[in-house]
């Protein structure tokens, strides 16, 4: 990996890199799952404050039992400190701690919004070759159609294919949106995307 990652890690607030690294494995394998991290922050802080607000402390508390883990896999020592205090009092009912934290930790976690906004992109990893016209077209069309039947591996197989090759900036923000998508299962946003 180029020397400007490991300063870009070095660089990193509020995270413990070499958890992360041991956690995942590799530098490679880090950077990924902190761009999943990433990409999935927004939508993930939106579940837990929604269903916060709507009074599910039940699926509350496992959203933020999943931070507590994410964050620690990354090295968020104190994000995933919090989230495993919110999860033990929301398995306690204990709703007044809850009440006391849930919007520090919510302010906490979409800190990284903006610590990770540097994050090196995949293609900045590897040397990727640029894909062909035809060849984008076709993979478009072929994720229309896995996408209307509702087909989640042949969805995910051909994001896979296409992260392989170098993309405009703009199909790159395509195919991130769409991965997205398919995290929350929304098939409808999928298609609209690609109409």
């Amino acid at each position: 990996m180029p020397e400007d990652k490991d300063v870009w890690l070095d660089q990193l607030k509020h995270v413990e890199t070499a958890d992360g690294i041991r956690y995942t494995g590799s530098k490679e394998a880090y950077l990924k799952f902190l761009r999943t991290f990433y990409t999935t922050l927004e939508d993930k802080a939106l579940e837990i404050e929604k269903s916060y607000k709507s009074g599910d402390m039940e699926f509350c508390t496992i959203k933020v039992h999943a931070l507590k883990s994410t964050a620690r896999i990354i090295g968020a020592r104190e994000l995933s400190k919090l989230a495993e205090k919110l999860e033990e009092a929301g398995k306690k009912k204990d709703f007044k701690t809850f009440d006391e934290h849930i919007y520090e930790l919510l302010s906490m976690y979409r800190q990284y919004k903006e610590d990770l906004a540097g994050l090196p992109k995949e293609q900045d990893l590897i040397k990727k070759e640029p894909i062909s016209d035809e060849a984008l077209s076709d993979a478009y069309d072929a994720l229309k159609t896995f996408a209307s039947q509702m087909d989640v591996d042949a969805v995910k197989m051909i994001l896979d294919e296409l992260g392989t090759y170098n993309l405009l900036a703009s199909d790159e923000e395509k195919i991130e949106t769409i991965n997205r998508k398919l995290l929350q299962f929304d098939w409808d946003g999928i298609e609209k995307l690609l109409q």
